[in-house]
């Protein structure tokens, strides 16, 4: 049965899982930055949001890619640690850069209830995000409504379930081995990957003028059973909690497991992925 997802209880997950976050913002960033190149962030651009900056990585690299120190780019996230993260990153981007940068705030904001004015923003962005709120259909109204009219926004998201093995693998064994593993809420998570065609017309439906979708697989950047594993089993709350309440044997068995599963793919050529979806609307 799945979890009720709530803006608190996701808020919690994220909190949590700043402690961890590294293991996972090497592998969305060129997923953020495919997004950045269908922005168009020429010289009319002025004003920039982001929402779900997690670690800010996505937010350094933007900031980069604007010439322009009059550009103003608004980092938010939900979480307060995510937001310290973020400030972090930014910071010592600023100290070891040459030229003038744009200016960026970063602030706490639920994407779901912005409260920037209507028609503010040039552009939008939000990397694998969407997929996590409560109602996604309150973000992309958001979304619309702080846009000017002309606008950019670009989503990124989970693909369809099965074809994305990155995250479906663990539980998969779980059950094999039947251990009660509560991972995440996969169903949820998949929702919009899953129908692209229904994700675009969702977008259309609340105010995008038009919009373009499709589904782009990304490989996590491992080589072995074990990197893949020890990744997981550091991040993971659902595996760190699993460590706690099964025997230690037992643990060491599905971890083997793991490696092994993980080993075969490769040996066969294959990588360890997630399918993407992504959506590049006007507003």
């Amino acid at each position: 049965m799945a979890t009720l997802v709530t803006t608190e209880s996701v808020k919690n997950l994220w909190n949590r899982l700043s402690q961890t976050y590294n293991y996972y913002a090497t592998f969305l960033t060129p997923i953020g930055l495919n997004l950045l190149i269908h922005l168009k962030l020429d010289e009319t651009v002025q004003n920039i949001l982001e929402t779900g900056c997690g670690y800010g990585t996505i937010t350094e690299f933007c900031l980069s890619k604007v010439n322009n120190n009059n550009v103003n780019i608004i980092a938010t996230d939900l979480c307060e640690n995510m937001i310290e993260k973020t400030k972090e990153t930014i910071e010592k981007f600023k100290q070891n850069s040459i030229k003038p940068l744009a200016n960026v705030q970063i602030q706490i904001a639920d994407a779901q209830n912005l409260t920037f004015e209507t028609a503010f923003f040039d552009r939008y962005f939000s990397n694998m995000c969407i997929q996590i709120v409560p109602d996604h259909i309150l973000m992309l109204r958001e979304a619309r409504r702080v846009l000017k009219t002309g606008g950019i926004a670009a989503f990124s998201f989970w693909g369809r379930q099965n074809n994305s093995i990155l995250f479906s693998l663990i539980p998969e064994i779980a059950k094999e081995m039947n251990i009660a593993y509560q991972s995440s809420n996969l169903d949820k998570q998949h929702s919009l990957g899953n129908d692209i065609e229904a994700a675009r017309k969702c977008v259309l439906d609340c105010g995008f003028s038009s919009a373009i979708a499709w589904h782009q697989v990304n490989a996590y950047p491992i080589l072995t059973g074990e990197e893949y594993a020890n990744a997981f089993f550091a991040s993971q709350p659902g595996l760190i909690d699993l460590a706690k309440q099964i025997e230690s044997t037992k643990l060491e068995t599905f971890y083997k497991a793991v490696v092994q599963k993980v080993n075969s793919y490769l040996n066969e050529g294959k990588p360890i992925y997630l399918e993407v979806g992504y959506i590049i609307a006007i507003a």
